[in-house]
């Protein structure tokens, strides 16, 4: 026997026969399993025995008075389920033991063939401790999963709360900020004007975090799905971003997009934050942004591909977290939320998003998004 089991082993023993009680209980001790037993005939106290005894183990003869050994696995399937069971029996029959074991009886020993039952007790008692081990793991990771969407919830609800409250006292600094750089711009010195620059300048980067971290947090609080025209929210994504697209020149190709089951304002969110990302990180000739779908495998493969920059493979998972930057907001002005709410927006959709870059020449960030009938 395995020695990491508990000793002695509780054993509920179904029997009416003296001799075969007797038999039984000399080829558990000749195999030198430690036990205690109770040995009990009928339903009543079967029942009574299996609440109070708390066996490890039922070996149950099949064919009792008033009672069999199919009626006592169920019944011992109500009370204490996860506990082994074993027929003991020598009319069974092989195929009331097929139908019993796919039923999730344990094992079946022949009475004639007594001397196995040791070996197919310790089997038994081994595969309950691991099925136990591995509840008592999933419990486990059940329960820190809950906990850990709690906890997300709370910084979630946190954010919100504290990025909605900040705005108005951060209006009224920027306010009056800007207020006293038009009032006495011309009275004072120019290291007083830079400190005042620095301070509107400085509230402003201020108000967009707030602004960008609010969408952040919003992204898991708002949800309503609906059928969505990708190519129309495309074109309203790019009347959002008109300025951006004239002051840079941008030049924006997309073809005809599919119409998927999504949150309408989040795909919107996406494919700006994307456009809204190659317009910023170009190089000096006028970007070029190219918008893709294909389907494949039962869901739609979208890319956004730009002629900017590039990026560093290093940093192939920093981009997509929350306040990562790769650029300080002297050349590129910005809070690093962007592509984080990008993630965020096609992983609660069911998708992935990744890129592929060559630095210098251009980038290209691939998801996946499930359509209408999925």
């Amino acid at each position: 026997m395995n020695p990491e089991f508990n000793y002695p082993v509780r054993i509920l023993i179904l029997e009416h026969e003296p001799d075969d009680i007797a038999l039984l209980q000399y080829e558990l001790k000749k195999g030198g399993l430690q036990y205690s037993s109770v040995v009990v005939q009928d339903r009543a106290n079967y029942e009574q025995t299996l609440r109070d005894f708390k066996p490890d183990l039922v070996l149950s003869d099949f064919v009792l008075p008033e009672f069999d050994g199919a009626a006592a696995f169920y019944l011992k399937k109500e009370i204490a389920p996860d506990i082994p069971f074993i027929i003991v029996s020598g009319t069974i029959g092989e195929e009331n033991a097929v139908q019993l074991i796919k039923a999730g009886v344990t094992d079946y020993v022949l009475k004639d063939k007594l001397f196995t039952v040791v070996t197919k007790i310790g089997r038994a008692l081994k595969e309950s401790q691991e099925h136990r081990e591995k509840k008592e793991q999933e419990q486990r990771l059940e329960n820190y999963a809950r906990e850990l969407e709690r906890s997300n919830r709370e910084l979630e609800e946190f954010a919100y709360i504290a990025s909605h409250d900040l705005q108005e006292p951060l209006r009224m600094v920027g306010s009056f900020l800007q207020l006293l750089q038009r009032k006495y711009q011309d009275k004072l010195d120019e290291e007083a004007n830079e400190y005042i620059h620095y301070a509107v300048d400085g509230a402003a980067r201020m108000k967009r975090l707030i602004g960008d971290l609010l969408n952040y947090s919003r992204t898991n609080r708002e949800w309503a799905i609906e059928q969505v025209d990708i190519s129309a929210t495309i074109r309203e994504a790019l009347r959002n971003l008109t300025t951006s697209i004239n002051d840079s020149g941008a030049m924006v190709n997309f073809q005809d997009m599919p119409v998927l089951e999504a949150d309408p304002v989040q795909m919107l969110q996406l494919f700006q934050n994307l456009i809204a990302n190659a317009i910023k990180f170009r190089k000096e000739e006028s970007p070029v942004i190219k918008i893709g779908a294909v389907k494949s495998d039962g869901h739609w493969l979208f890319s956004v591909e730009d002629n900017g920059i590039g990026i560093e493979r290093q940093y192939a998972e920093k981009i997509f977290v929350i306040f990562k930057k790769l650029h300080n907001n002297i050349k590129f002005e910005g809070t690093g939320i962007g592509l984080a709410v990008a993630k965020k927006i096609v992983e609660r959709h069911g998708g992935k998003i990744w890129f592929e870059s060559v630095p210098g020449t251009g980038t290209t960030f691939y998801f996946t998004l499930y359509p209408v009938n999925k």
